[in-house]
């Protein structure tokens, strides 16, 4: 027993000295995720057959979808597909990756994979945006922060995975706009480069991606807040808040047949100043 409790001394004398240096900035090399369970430890062989060994599974870090393994009936035939996220690393270059993985009678299947250069999975969604029957995936992707990300929407059918939109953002929102009974995808962006701020509202079609209206944003504002949206009968208002300089502002954009307005503007400057 004295044996033991002078162990534990000897333990709890050296953390001491070491402090919380010794494990900072290394928490993610200490926690590793459970290894996937059921039916979802099949889907996880078969994406280690397709892509390997090395690779690290990756989780959306908000929305409803949190886990790297997400199961989803796409076309509403009663049986789940699956959608798994993953990096690879080389040369100090991450690079992350969504499979597709299907099954055929009691058999999961690899049906394709896209990539890119990115750090992270921030939100997925789902949603029938083209009007196939097929629910196509979309991805936020965190490209090198929180703050410069991207938005992918990939269709996934019996040919494999097919990249329909990929677009620089920092906030979007998947809805119909337009209402024609299907999403539309609206991207607020700014690009930090150009110092200039857009919305782009986008449409995906049987002959591809369509882009429906655009227009400006307040270039001063340095960060967003997520968008909040709602229905003024035929029309649809996009409420926008962002900081500016030591406050905040609010820009309101109207979406009505095909065209954006942005009602925040004064006069003819691009600036919105009457709702800082």
């Amino acid at each position: 027993m004295r044996k033991i409790l002078g162990f534990l001394c000897v333990i709890c004398i050296a953390l001491s000295l070491v402090g919380c240096s010794a494990l900072d900035g290394n928490i993610d090399t200490l926690l590793s995720p459970p290894a996937p369970s059921g039916e979802l430890r099949n889907v996880w062989q078969v994406l280690q057959k397709s892509a390997g060994a090395d690779i690290t599974l990756k989780y959306p870090s908000s929305g409803e979808y949190r886990s790297a393994i997400i199961e989803k009936d796409l076309n509403s035939d009663g049986t789940n597909e699956a959608v798994a996220f993953y990096s690879t690393t080389l040369d100090n270059v991450t690079t992350m990756h969504i499979s597709f993985i299907a099954k055929n009678g009691d058999e999961w299947l690899s049906g394709g994979d896209a990539s890119l250069v990115a750090t992270g999975v921030e939100k997925v969604e789902f949603a029938d945006i083209n009007g196939d029957g097929i629910d196509e995936i979309v991805v936020s992707w965190n490209v090198y922060s929180t703050v410069e990300k991207s938005v992918g929407v990939y269709s996934a059918d019996g040919s494999g995975l097919t990249t329909r939109i990929l677009e620089s953002q920092t906030a979007f929102i998947c809805k119909d706009f337009d209402f024609d009974s299907n999403p539309d995808i609206l991207i607020i962006n700014r690009d930090t480069k150009k110092a200039v701020s857009t919305a782009k509202l986008l449409d995906l079609t049987s002959d591809g991606v369509k882009e429906i209206g655009s227009c400006a944003l307040d270039a001063a504002v340095t960060e967003y807040l997520e968008p909040v949206t709602f229905a003024l009968g035929n029309k649809t208002a996009v409420y926008i808040d962002g900081i500016k300089g030591t406050g905040m502002i609010t820009e309101m954009l109207v979406i009505e047949n095909g065209a954006i307005s942005n009602l925040s503007f004064s006069g003819n400057k691009n600036t919105a100043f009457d709702t800082f």
